[in-house]
């Protein structure tokens, strides 16, 4: 997969030192609780977090893309469909088609093959300027795999400890009120909306 310019100005600014790119993968808050994310063009990174959360890999991850316009840009999604999601008023993934997963994911992935459907999130306020300057990027709860899911960062640390030193985490935010996961929805052949999870 070609990096486009943005991707390329995105590392330069924010890994490279001396020429060299450091192995990092990203801390964020969101408007459910703290995600692992690393951009969705990068394989060691990818890897590192199934390493990390003891995760399967039959286990999908999902991808979260800066705004509706690229939802719309990079997936089969109607008109329609995007109102319903611009107006759904808690937080949400939504499970769709892209139109070619050569321009959102490195193909060189060990499960690239099983991304037929893919659940994406569209950025909310907490995370939209970090969505602006990544683009797009894999995301997964910060949690190993059957831990509870994480709402402080003293919680990351007790998980993660002796891999503390490899995680950048974005903005001073410590501490996120617990909330429901979000909403996993999905649209039927008929745009009947399916929900595969509902709180």
């Amino acid at each position: 997969m070609t990096k486009s310019k943005k991707d390329i100005d995105f590392f330069k600014i924010n890994f490279t030192t001396n020429n060299y790119i450091k192995f990092m993968i990203y801390i964020i808050p969101t408007d459910t609780c703290f995600w692992l994310a690393c951009p969705t063009n990068d394989i060691e990174w990818y890897t590192e977090i199934y390493k990390l959360k003891n995760r399967d890999y039959s286990k999908l991850i999902a991808i979260m893309l800066p705004d509706f316009e690229s939802l719309e840009k990079y997936t089969f999604v109607t008109d329609e469909q995007i109102e319903f999601l611009k107006n759904y008023n808690k937080p949400f993934s939504v499970l769709l088609q892209p139109k070619n997963k050569e321009n959102l994911i490195n193909k060189n992935i060990k499960n690239y093959n099983l991304y037929d459907k893919i659940s994406f999130r569209v950025a909310s306020e907490i995370n939209k300027d970090f969505l602006n300057k990544t683009w797009a990027i894999f995301l997964t709860s910060a949690n190993i795999s059957g831990f509870p899911e994480t709402y402080k960062i003293e919680e990351i640390k007790e998980q993660f400890w002796e891999n503390f030193k490899n995680l950048e985490i974005i903005w001073n935010t410590e501490i996120l009120a617990k909330t429901n996961p979000s909403d996993i929805i999905e649209f039927d052949k008929n745009n009947e909306i399916i929900y595969l999870r509902k709180n």
